[in-house]
């Protein structure tokens, strides 16, 4: 069964102009650990204010893939 997941961020008064790029960052870091964690997802969705950063991951597996790690030496 699929989870919807919400990380809310308070942070300082940003410009207007940084808002985007960080909504924009938080998105390809969210990707990037979640891969690296195993975890499945259907999106994830970021919004924002200058105030608020919020990245919303929506279908997030509530379990790992299975992993398998094959060393040879």
């Amino acid at each position: 069964m699929a989870e919807t997941a919400l990380l809310e961020i308070g942070v300082e008064d940003l410009p207007p102009s940084f808002v985007c790029e960080a909504l924009q960052q938080l998105k390809e870091k969210g990707k990037e650990l979640f891969v690296s964690a195993y975890l499945d997802y259907e999106r994830i969705d970021t919004f924002g204010s200058s105030q608020r950063l919020v990245c919303q991951v929506v279908g997030l597996s509530p379990h790992q893939r299975p992993r398998f790690d094959k060393e040879m030496g």
